[in-house]
């Protein structure tokens, strides 16, 4: 596919929209319309996932209280960013990042490695002397195993950073802010997601922490944003690897019951946010900012 192509997609809609907003092509009312009808385009079941029967559609209005609160946040950012009787674009970067989902797990066409392996070349590589992050999004465990594996044959301590929790609204009005300073952009979708996941991995280790003799202390430091040795294990053992709580070295690969790993096969990931240090879901090197007013 050409940068056109991707760019004209009917998956960049949502961006799209967003920024002929930000770059006063689309006036309040067009956004919301085009916002409202471009949910009520998306199929049945996605409707039903997205808790999405309160689309707007046809003659007939019905509210949808989260894209209700993502135009908003749109809004209040457009008003409070804007000077007075200004049409300006409130987009301060000169390119647009699209990202390629399929880039993670594909090979490159020259370089012959997917964005994965190339990531986790480098981690390995890495003297363990010297600190290494591994940011490629770790929603699910299964996106975090293979740097615990790296992380057990180099012997490099592993560390999980978890950060407090943020609501909806402050996630959304950064991804906005990220959008015009940067040109990345995070779906709405793809947010509310990964929150949900995090949210998802965090119960299990709270419920699992709460039969531990150390509930005390491990849940105190939940509750803080950070982290105890016992909660390292934990992850590490969602993942399907035994780490040693003292040392948080990676023993040895276990066997998990189930799919703890967590979701469906690689060829049905979603897009997923490509903001990653490590580097797993990288943005298209060729950028495209057709949409800009100059």
């Amino acid at each position: 596919k050409t940068v056109f192509n991707r760019a004209s997609d009917l998956s960049q809609g949502e961006m799209t929209l967003v920024l002929k907003r930000l770059c006063n092509q689309l006036s309040s009312e067009e956004f919301r319309k085009n916002m409202c009808d471009m949910m009520a385009q998306s199929s049945p079941k996605q409707q039903e996932r997205d808790g999405g029967r309160n689309y707007t559609h046809g003659n007939e209005t019905q509210r949808n209280p989260q894209l209700d609160e993502y135009i908003a946040i749109v809004e209040q950012y457009c008003q409070e960013e804007s000077t007075n009787n200004s049409s300006r674009s409130l987009l301060k970067s000169p390119t647009i990042d699209l990202f390629i989902v399929e880039s993670i797990f594909r090979k490159h066409p020259t370089h012959h490695t997917t964005a994965v392996e190339s990531s986790l070349a480098k981690l390995a590589s890495i003297p363990t002397s010297l600190p290494a992050g591994w940011g490629n999004t770790n929603t699910r465990p299964r996106e975090y195993a293979e740097a615990l594996s790296v992380a057990m044959k180099t012997q490099r301590p592993v560390q999980f950073l978890i950060l407090p929790k943020l609501e909806r609204g402050v996630l959304l009005m950064r991804n906005i802010k990220r959008f015009c300073e940067t040109g990345r952009y995070v779906p709405m979708k793809a947010i509310d997601d990964a929150t949900g996941r995090v949210h998802s991995i965090l119960t299990n280790i709270v419920n699992k922490i709460q039969h531990s003799p150390n509930q005390a202390d491990a849940m105190a430091s939940l509750n803080d944003g950070d982290s105890s040795n016992e909660l390292h294990a934990k992850l590490a053992r969602l993942a399907g690897y035994e780490m040693d709580p003292s040392t948080r070295r990676i023993i040895r690969k276990i066997s998990t019951a189930g799919n703890q790993q967590g979701g469906k096969s690689r060829g049905s990931r979603r897009c997923r946010d490509g903001n990653s240090r490590g580097g797993g879901g990288r943005y298209h090197q060729n950028r495209s900012n057709n949409y800009q007013n100059k």
